[in-house]
């Protein structure tokens, strides 16, 4: 390995760009279905201006007046009125980028949902269409934006599922939309897009295998062939390199080095997560978020390194047969990947006391002190230095995240593994016995998109570790029938809290992202299913997409979310997160292989935990000051707190309050929410007996030879705890047995 690389400040180096891949010309929708398309988004961010117009529902001038003095509480110094006006004024659909945006999202997403939509689009102004869709013959577009804030209000509301639907996807595309777009935005919020003085260091210089000349070979031998790039897949293909195979790595995104990071959050969206960072259920009450490029989630997560309980532990060996689930030798591989990574062992309180909190952090902490909850600081995989780029989830610029294109694969590049970027894996090659893993055949395509080929890896030994999404999609289009294949999906759902402080606190520097967890209500169920609070990253385009559009404002509300938007530089976001009991399933698109589809509802007896979280976060926020607290929820206005409120959680106004959260929240009307989820298990579940699972304790695919699993899919349940040190133990118990029958042959 190098000597100690250079370190530069990212005050004076900009990041590179990374360009966008190209689109096809391709139509999405007709001028037509684009107009109403438009009509529906600017019900959510129209432009807010002053009118004593009440038929179009439009802002009253001293309502107006009163927006304006609010946000101006809120906005960092030197913002005057005038800006104010102007993001006020500022329409989702007038800015430049977004019908772009909107057709790149749509042009790679799955076409049947893209088409679905377009159908719907076209009823919508048919008269019949429009009359059973809106109540009234007028097409949705011609109507004013009051009448269809009226409209778009019932749609949330209605007991048929397609409604809620069409709500939930044009309010979190207008959202996304606009919070990655508007320049406006960052301003009032006083966000500066990127953290100024982070620090960058040179990234590995990784050979990868080129296929575009036309003579380059297309067949290649290996000893192991490893599908998918991310901390399991990295942690497999460390232990077997350094024992002497030959390793051949495949990943269907793209390599960016630190100079490239952090990106921008549009960029971000579009080259380190799968579909844009949001895989929705097909009832779109769920957004799941993936990593998707060179070192997966190890890539974007957010360095937090918490073993898996030994509850959950005890849950595998118990209910699922893994018997070594529970022994010391299982638990020396965990120990292994976090001294590896420089992650604090728990009883290391020097270590611990070393990792730098942001405000958001302390906040947590104290405020869990104060009212006796157990809390604890959350290991970073650093190698023990100081790291608060603040910014992980757009790609580390300071390559002190010691994952896998930091620490891992650069190890193994040493010890002769090699690299393929942008190879899909097509299927899974077998022997003619129908059972034996021999290789993979994949499509190859070139950085800048203009070449493809196929190629084929042969190989002894086939390891996939692409993920919960797309481990099973692989699986099932090579041919394997086990019907525990996709099943089983487990997430960590979550909703959120906001506790809006007097004070300024840009929660988006100062400190890592996540470092610190409550575990007291973890106990409370008794089974080791109960829920954490943590913090999320307090970025715009993070903490933005979750303010609700009131159901209980004149306005309809679409004015107030701007004004709460506004407050986001004051705002400190807790995730209300839970370790599910009820799973889902995950599938491919008919017309597009690649693409996973996401069958998943949040179960009652998961969102009871989910509220229960909510109401200890709101409590700790309260005694930390909050000047405002928002369940985020439609039907509940955000507690306020007067000047005379008691510094006591049992203060009579915020006890109703949370009771209301209680009585008229996710509880009362979760289909009006959109939960979010960055922690995926289970879809190629580990198992005692071959007819419970899909792979068996060492990772084997039961009933194949040759052929393992090995990443967050193999998790029969879901960990309770940010999944990526759970991910690599796993992956490097399978590696360890994968090495121990090669050196035995």
């Amino acid at each position: 390995m190098s000597a100690e690389p250079e370190v530069k400040r990212l005050g004076a180096i900009a990041p590179l760009v990374a360009p966008l891949p190209p689109l096809s010309d391709d139509e999405v929708f007709t001028p037509e279905q684009w107009s109403t398309f438009f009509a529906l988004c600017e019900v959510f961010i129209p432009a807010v201006l002053p009118t004593d117009d009440a038929s179009d529902k439009g802002v009253h001038p001293s309502n107006y007046e009163k927006m304006v003095q609010e946000i101006q509480r809120y906005v960092p110094t030197g913002v005057d009125r005038q800006a104010i006006e102007k993001y006020l004024a500022e329409p989702v659909t007038s800015l430049p980028g977004m019908k772009e945006a909107l057709r790149r999202r749509f042009l790679n997403g799955p076409k049947a949902d893209r088409d679905g939509l377009a159908s719907i689009l076209s009823a919508l102004n048919t008269t019949l269409g429009s009359v059973l869709m809106t109540g009234s013959s007028t097409p949705i577009q011609q109507q004013s934006i009051g009448t269809r804030v009226i409209i778009i209000r019932k749609w949330s509301q209605s007991y048929l599922g397609l409604f809620r639907k069409l709500h939930n996807t044009f309010a979190m595309l207008s959202k996304v939309v606009y919070l990655y777009q508007s320049d406006m935005l960052f301003k009032i919020v006083g966000y500066p897009g990127t953290h100024a003085d982070a620090k960058r260091k040179p990234t590995y210089e990784f050979k990868f295998m080129d296929f575009s000349p036309a003579e380059a070979a297309t067949t290649v031998n290996t000893d192991v062939v490893i599908i998918g790039s991310g901390p399991g897949a990295a942690t497999v293909t460390n232990r077997l390199a350094k024992a002497g195979l030959r390793c051949t790595v495949l990943e269907k995104g793209y390599h960016f080095n630190s100079d490239h990071f952090p990106m921008t959050h549009a960029d971000a969206q579009t080259h380190l997560y799968e579909n844009f960072g949001f895989v929705v259920s097909d009832d779109a009450t769920t957004a799941t978020a993936a990593g998707s490029s060179f070192g997966g989630g190890g890539t974007v997560n957010w360095l937090a390194s918490l073993q898996p309980p030994f509850a959950v532990r005890e849950d595998w060996d118990r209910d699922h047969g893994l018997t070594h689930a529970t022994t010391g030798a299982y638990q020396e591989s965990f120990d292994y990947v976090c001294d590896k990574m420089g992650a604090a062992r728990s009883i290391d309180h020097n270590a611990l006391s070393k990792i730098k909190h942001n405000y958001a952090n302390e906040m947590l902490l104290e405020g869990a002190r104060k009212l006796g909850m157990e809390a604890k600081i959350v290991p970073q995989n650093t190698g023990g230095e100081e790291h608060d780029c603040g910014h992980c989830h757009m790609g580390c610029p300071s390559c002190t995240k010691k994952g896998p294109a930091n620490l891992w694969f650069p190890e193994a590049a040493e010890h002769g593994t090699k690299f393929i970027q942008g190879c899909w894996a097509e299927k899974i090659l077998f022997a003619d016995d129908s059972k034996t893993a021999t290789g993979v055949l994949g499509v190859w395509t070139s950085p800048d998109r203009t070449i493809t080929k196929k190629i084929t890896i042969k190989a002894n030994r086939v390891i996939v570790s692409s993920g919960s999404l797309q481990s099973p999609l692989l699986l099932r289009r090579s041919g394997l029938a086990n019907h525990w294949i996709g099943k089983n999906f487990h997430q960590h759902p979550l909703l959120y809290i906001y506790a809006v402080m007097p004070q300024r606190i840009d929660p988006w520097q100062g400190g890592g992202i996540l470092t610190t967890v409550v575990t007291a209500l973890k106990h409370g169920t008794g089974d080791g299913y109960g829920p954490v609070i943590e913090i999320c990253a307090g970025f715009p385009t993070h903490t933005g997409t979750s303010v609700p559009i009131s159901n209980k404002a004149p306005d309809g509300g679409v004015a107030g979310m701007k004004v709460n938007w506004a407050k986001l530089g004051h705002t400190v976001t807790f995730l209300c997160m839970v370790r599910d009991k009820d799973s889902g399933e995950v599938y491919a698109d008919k017309n597009d292989p690649k693409t996973a589809h996401v069958k998943y509802t949040v179960s009652r007896r998961d969102t009871e935990q989910i509220v229960d979280a909510q109401i200890a976060a709101a409590k700790i926020a309260y005694v930390m000051g909050a000047k405002e607290i928002d369940a985020l929820h439609p039907d509940i206005h955000p507690f306020v707190r007067s000047e005379k409120a008691s510094q006591e959680v049992n203060d009579e106004a915020f006890r109703h309050w949370l009771e209301d959260v209680k009585t008229k929240g996710a509880l009362a009307n979760a289909e009006s929410l959109l939960f979010h989820s960055a922690h995926q298990f289970g879809t190629c579940k580990m198992s005692g007996k071959s007819d419970d699972g899909v792979v068996d304790g060492q990772g084997r695919v039961w009933g194949y030879k040759n052929l393992w699993v090995a990443d967050s899919s193999v998790l029969p349940t879901a960990t309770g705890v940010n999944p990526m040190i759970s991910t690599m133990g796993n992956a490097d118990w399978i590696a360890r047995g994968i090495e121990e029958e090669w050196q035995e042959s």
